[in-house]
Order: structure tokens, then sequence, then C-alpha cells
């Protein structure tokens, strides 16, 4: 509420109102010690009288009054009359229609009380605006006869039981209703500003009481109590305040609202004086700077008053343009029958000087972009020239505004640029790599033929394709990488897989840079690498195997051990070395042939790689010698003593097993050769010994004569002790 106190609110003018409502509060009194029932009807009528007088006050001042809250306090207050007249009409006692229950002045007096706080809550939405009173008029009306019919059929919930007194949904509609009001105080309360400090005094203190009206609405169990007698001084002070705030608005302050209207205005209309005197200094130095502006443009820009001809300005770029001085009085006679012609459509071509002219006074914006005007030097130069028509209020158009520009240059550069893009498809789809551009999306924007016969696809479907769609092995992460290299150092060169459309997989060589001529994109040049991957993977699986039983052979062996050396000296676990001879194996060389002694020797393999982890390494090391390497046993040398003994043992059990041969003959029947042979193992243990895989070689070789000098069939470890007359321990 305004800093103001109650004293520097209320004046002389106003202790004669104040008083008429002391005055009808002491006749309310009295009436209700002779009975309530007059009482009630007096209260009544007097809130009646006051709201249909709100209502009349603001139907006929409504157009002085510049507060939207105000008018739509106002329209709502008929409603509310005329809502109250009917719960005045059905109260306990009246008895003037027959089979009306209690139940009807009390929902009655609800429609009227939520339309009250339904106006308290929507006037400050609209306070900045002036909404059409008649509407809202109009609005409140239509919810009252609704609201009104639904109590006259009874579709609301009993308010009021006599015997009980009020129910539950009474009750509750009465906090609604403080509800609303009071959200409709803290709405009012921040726009206090805009409201005379007198008026909104009197809104609010309206306000509160009908707060304390409804609250007092909540408590009586018969219409006689106290409480309901209470509510009713509450209401017609309410809505006694709220007359005397329209009637300040609307009939006391009319003039001075006018007068102050007025005032205003002459203050806005000083203001857009000073406003125009300063636009015009401001113009004048604008027309300045934009005749400077003109004369040193590069474009050529001319005006004529249509359709007349007359010239209003012009540059002196567009008289260099056009060769020759644009108005001289022989080159353009009566534009206005140049104009004519050109709508008639009777010449068929004009002059350079009035062709822009004839654009822009067709009225619309016309654009020529292949006008060839021939210079006094003998050459030709293309303009690009666009017409506007300038038009008045009316839309009528008063002048021809044209600008133009050499575009010669522009036209060679896009001729150029089209025969080098026409050489760079050619290029691009003769080449024999394969190449597609990407966007920063991955999706492809552009590609050449040997892409398309490369994948299968044709050029329109690759265009609507991502690299996502193609990408076997990359990774999200590798993606981003390999994207980040490119856009880091411009080009990058590395290997991927692509699915082709006929299901094949394919492997690929990418050279990638950045787009020159498009930001973010990225040329990606292919090369179909999957044969030569399968020749280089057929070279290093003969340079580092055996042929025959596809073994690594000594090279990759030594590899091997030369890495299993290297962990073992960074973990402290041992590994062992098995170097193997097989025993047996020359009779059966002689009795059928080295064909039959390769099928042993494939045999012989398999069971090796059968005993031993796939970490594990098994190699041919020539002629009918293996070794097995057995990597990361433990750090405890006896443990893994006692593991390399498992695995050597698992070993020697499985190659002395029978090996059944076949034997294919061409044109006659497959034969079958059974033939035992053993083996003689030597092992060897290495860790942290500062020693190279020749020595552990030559450790395990030593060890495996030992086995065979012990009678073969057996495995000894390098560096043990032989048992006396021991055949087959281990």
């Amino acid at each position: 509420m305004p800093s103001a106190s109650i004293f520097q609110i209320v004046k002389k003018p106003d202790v004669a109102v104040i008083g008429i409502l002391i005055a009808v509060v002491a006749i309310l009194a009295g009436a209700r010690s002779a009975h309530y029932l007059f009482f009630h009807t007096l209260a009544e009528l007097f809130a009646i009288v006051v709201s249909l007088s709100i209502f009349i006050l603001t139907w006929t001042s409504h157009r002085y009054l510049a507060n939207g809250y105000l008018i739509v306090l106002g329209a709502a207050y008929g409603a509310i009359g005329v809502v109250d007249i009917f719960h005045t009409l059905t109260f306990k006692g009246m008895n003037l229609f027959p089979g009306v229950s209690t139940n009807y002045p009390t929902q009655f007096w609800l429609t009227a009380r939520y339309l009250e706080a339904l106006a308290l809550l929507c006037g400050p939405l609209v306070i900045f605006r002036k909404p059409n009173f008649f509407s809202i008029s109009a609005g409140f009306a239509a919810i009252a006869a609704g609201a009104c019919i639904a109590v006259m059929y009874q579709w609301f919930p009993d308010t009021f039981i006599d015997g009980v007194g009020l129910t539950p949904f009474k009750v509750y509609s009465e906090y609604v209703i403080i509800a609303m009001l009071l959200v409709g105080f803290v709405l009012l309360y921040r726009l206090k500003n805009h409201f005379e400090q007198k008026i909104f005094f009197l809104l609010v203190a309206s306000l509160w009481l009908a707060v304390a009206t409804e609250f007092c609405f909540t408590r009586y169990a018969g219409f006689y109590d106290f409480t309901n007698e209470l509510g009713h001084y509450f209401r017609f002070l309410s809505v006694g305040l709220a007359f005397i705030a329209i009637v300040l608005s609307g009939v006391r302050q009319p003039l001075e609202l006018i007068f102050r209207e007025l005032e205003a205005r002459q203050h806005k209309l000083d203001e857009v004086n000073a406003n125009l005197s300063s636009s015009e200094a401001n113009l004048k130095n604008q027309i300045n700077l934009l005749s400077a502006l003109l004369k040193n443009l590069p474009i050529g820009v001319f005006m004529v008053e249509a359709p007349s001809g007359k010239p209003l300005v012009a540059n002196d770029t567009a008289t260099r343009l056009l060769g020759r001085g644009i108005f001289p009085d022989t080159t353009i006679q009566n534009l206005a029958e140049v104009y004519q012609a050109y709508k008639a459509g009777s010449r068929d071509s004009y002059p350079p000087e009035e062709m822009p002219i004839v654009l822009g006074m067709s009225g619309v914006t016309s654009h020529v972009d292949d006008l060839v005007v021939e210079k006094p030097d003998g050459t030709k130069s293309l303009l690009e020239i666009f017409g506007s028509p300038v038009k008045d209020d009316q839309g009528r158009v008063w002048a021809s505004l044209v600008s133009f520009a050499d575009i010669t240059e522009r036209k060679q550069a896009e001729l150029e640029l089209a025969r080098s893009k026409n050489r760079y498809q050619g290029i691009l789809n003769n080449m024999t790599d394969a190449y597609w551009r990407v966007d920063d999306t991955g999706r492809i924007v552009e590609a050449n033929q040997a892409i398309c016969q490369l994948h299968g696809y044709s050029k329109e479907e690759l265009l609507q394709m991502s690299i996502s769609d193609f990408e076997l092995i990359e990774s999200a992460e590798d993606t981003k990488r390999h994207i980040e290299t490119i856009m880091r150092e411009g080009h990058h060169v590395f290997k991927s897989q692509h699915r082709c459309r006929d299901g094949r997989t394919i492997d690929v060589e990418i050279s990638a840079s950045l787009a020159f001529d498009a930001p973010g994109n990225i040329d990606a040049f292919h090369r179909d690498i999957t044969e030569r991957n399968r020749m280089e993977s057929h070279i290093r699986q003969m340079a580092f195997h055996d042929s025959l039983t596809k073994l690594p052979n000594r090279s990759l062996l030594n590899d091997r051990l030369t890495q299993a050396m290297a962990a073992s000296k960074r973990s402290g676990f041992y590994g062992a070395m098995m170097f193997l001879d097989l025993d047996n194996f020359k009779p059966l060389n002689d009795a059928h042939g080295h064909e039959v002694g390769d099928l042993l020797l494939i045999e012989a393999a398999d069971r090796l790689k059968g005993c031993v982890r796939k970490m594990d390494t098994v190699a041919r090391f020539g002629g009918d010698e293996f070794v097995v390497m057995i990597s990361e046993l433990v750090a405890d040398k006896d443990d893994s003593t006692a593991q390399a003994r498992c695995v050597a043992e698992k070993i020697r059990v499985a190659l002395s097993e029978p090996y059944h041969l076949t034997i294919k003959h061409d044109g006659k029947a497959d034969t079958c050769v059974t033939h035992r042979c053993t083996a003689s193992i030597g092992v060897a243990l290495f860790v942290n010994q500062g020693t190279c895989p020749d020595d552990v070689l030559k450790w395990a070789d030593t060890a495996m004569y030992q086995a065979k000098d012990s009678g073969r069939d057996t495995f000894r470890i390098y560096g043990e002790e032989l048992p006396e007359n021991s055949v087959h321990s281990a």
C-alpha cells in the first residue's frame, strides 16, 4: 500500500460518504433488533443497489476510464447484483417460491461471490489494456446465467442441511473464494503505482472486507447466527467502498482525467516536435551522407519520376557504366510513351537508357542480368539491373529506382568455374581410384563412377548414404581419431574394411584430405587392397610358418622366445622350452615313403597343439623335430618345474598313441597304415638368467638327448641329475 496515511487520503468531501456508510450500518443494526429477515432483506437490498449502481456508473464513464482493472470490476457488478437478487428472494423465511429449499439461497450466494472473486482476480491482468466494457459485461452475464440455471435445476451439491448446517462443499467453496481474493490482492498490490492513492486504498479495503465476509460465512450453523449477520455487515461495506472507488474514478475525476490526458498528449506532442526537429537535422545529415555514398558507390543508381521521366537523382557510376549521359534530352523524349509501348508490347527492344526505367515503372521489382551495353571505346559490358517502383501511400507508382552493376568479369568467372567443374567431374569419373566426399556428419555428398563400381551402388544411392553404412571394423573411437587427425594435419592415410552391396567385405586403403573448397568436408580416395593383403598374408605365412604343418618355423619361434624371455624378466614368472624328437620315424619313411611320413608329421603337430594353451607356441624345428614353448608359469621354480613335468607327460602320452594314416591312390582304393611313434622330450626352464634364446634351445636340446639316452619315450629336465638305470621316468 502507498506510504501516505489514511488522514492524507481521506479528505473533507469524503467525510459525508463515510458518514452515509456508518448511518446505513446503524439502520441495519436497528433492523436486526426488530427481525432478522427484515435485516437480511434490507442489507441485501442496500448491497444490490450499490452493485447495480457500480455497474451503471462504470457503463456511463467507461470511456473516461484508462484503468482496465476498474472496467472489469464495474462490468462484473451488474451480474453480481442480479444473482444477489435471486439470493435475497429465495432466503429462508421469504416464502415467495413454494418448494424452494435452503440450498437455493446459499448456492446463489456462492455464485455471486465466485463472480466477484473472478473479477478481482482478472482485473490486474488487463490493467495496462482497456478492455471492451460490453464484452466483459456479456462474459460475466453468461457465466452468471449458466450458474443460475444450474442452481434452479439443483445440479450443485448440497450447501446447507436443516438441522445440520453448512456442508463441506459450501465451506470449501468459501475457502476457494478466499484464496482467489488473496491472489487478487497480491496482483493488485504489485500494481499499486498505477492507481490514485485514495482509489487504491478503497479497493484494498473493499477486497479485505470481502475476505472477512467469506470467512464469516464458513462459520455459521443457522441462517440467523451472529456470524451470518456479521458477514452481511462486511458485505455491505465491501461493496460500498468499491462503489466509492468507481465514483471517484468515473464521476468526480473524469474531467481531471481528461485534462490529465490532454496535458500528457500535449507533452507527447512537444516531444514529437522536438524529435521532428532533431530528425530533420539528422535527415539532412543522412541525405548528405547518402549523396556522398551514391557518388562513390561502385554500383550505378538513378531515379526518375514516373511517368514523365524527370530526373531525380543519379550517380557518376551510372553514367560511366552506360557509356553516355543518362538524361540528355535526345535520349528519352517521353517516358510515358515508352512505358505505354512497353505495356502494349508494340516494341521488341529498348535502348539501354530506357530498359531500366521501364523495369521500375512496371509496378513490380524486376531483374535483368544480361543487358549488353556498348561503351564509347567500342567494348561491350554485361549489366545486371534491378528496377524497383517507388509508390506513394495510395500504392501509385510515382518514381522508378534503378540500380545496376557491371557483371562482365563475374559472368566470365562463372563460365570459367563451370568449365573447371566440368573438367573436374570428367577427371573424377575417369579415375581408377574410387572417390567420395563426405560432410561433417559423415554423409556422402559427392562420388565418382569408380566408387560406385567398387561398392556396387549407383551414384544416386550413394548420395543417400553415410560412411557408417560401409565401415565394418572401425569403432566410433577409431573413426573420431581418424577425423581428428585429418582436421589437425589436413591429410591422413589409413586402412579399413568396407561392406559392398553384394555382401562382400573388401580391404581398402583410404587417403583423406580436407576439402579446400568446402570447409568441414573431407575428400577421400579409396583403393581396393584386398588382393594385396591376401598376397602379403600368404608371403608372411610362408616366411614364418612351416609349409607342411602350418606351425611357426624357426624364425617365428626365435621371435616369440625373445618376447617370452623379456616378459619373464619383467614378471619373474618362469617359462619352459621343450625340444622333441620323434622316435621310430625313419622306418615309416623307408617303408612307405615321404608322403606317409608327412601325414604322420601333420598328425603329430595337431596332437601337440591339443596339449597346450593357445598362448603357448608349438613350432616345427626341422625334420621330425618339434619345439613347444610354455610361457608364464609361476614365480616359484619348484611349482614351475612341476607344471612343466605335467605338460611334458601329457605330450609324451599323446604322441605315443598309434597313428592311423590313410594313403590315397589315384584310381585305386585307399589303404591305411598303422604306425607307433614315440617322442624323446627335453625340457629347459628359463627366467631372468641373463641368457639368450640360443642358450635356452641348447639346454632343451641337451635334455632331449638325455631322454634318448635313457631309452626314449620319456622326458628329461635340464639341470636335474639323471636317476640310475631309469627308463620312462619323469
